[in-house]
């Protein structure tokens, strides 16, 4: 919790603690051990930066808004790089290559990003025809069943309230 630590050696705990210097993997003995902490203590702020670095490094490798990109990437909708940018010309591009993606996966990725940035995806969906033309093909498909189509508009009833 924001401290260094000593662990042993040879474990998957060690391999994390050296990757990100957040402390030191020692010998499985009471004199490792000790001697750990002591180099600890010479060199706490080092340790301390080391631990601050690898916290901010995971939280973004590790937060909704990474993994709800990652669907949206894998979709093909391009929504991310809208939503980075102010730049409206890309707005026109979303929704035009998605004929390789499948319906239920562009649900999923607007449904993903309609919870991240509600007032801005639905902003997308009013102002883009291309994307408005690939979500109705989506809920259209017979691919999609009821209950995805329910929970899509669960989530644009929502999105709405919320915005």
């Amino acid at each position: 919790m924001g401290k260094p630590v000593v662990v042993l050696n040879e474990t998957w705990l060690a391999d994390i603690v050296n990757q990100t210097r957040i402390g030191i993997a020692v010998e499985p003995s009471a004199e490792s051990i000790v001697a750990g902490i002591v180099d600890i203590d010479r060199n706490y702020t080092n340790f301390k930066n080391n631990i601050d670095s690898a916290c901010q490094e995971y939280l973004e490798r590790n937060s909704w808004t990474a993994l709800i990109s990652k669907i949206s990437n894998l979709s093909g909708l391009q929504l991310n790089a809208a939503l980075e940018s102010n730049d409206d010309s890309l707005l026109s591009q979303i929704g035009h290559d998605v004929t390789n993606c499948t319906p239920t996966l562009i649900l999923t990725a607007l449904a993903s990003q309609l919870l991240i940035d509600p007032k801005r995806i639905l902003k997308l969906i009013e102002t883009s025809p291309p994307l408005s033309a690939a979500i109705r093909h989506a809920l259209n498909s017979e691919e999609v069943g009821k209950d995805v189509k329910a929970q899509h508009f669960e989530i644009l009833e929502f999105a709405k309230r919320t915005s």
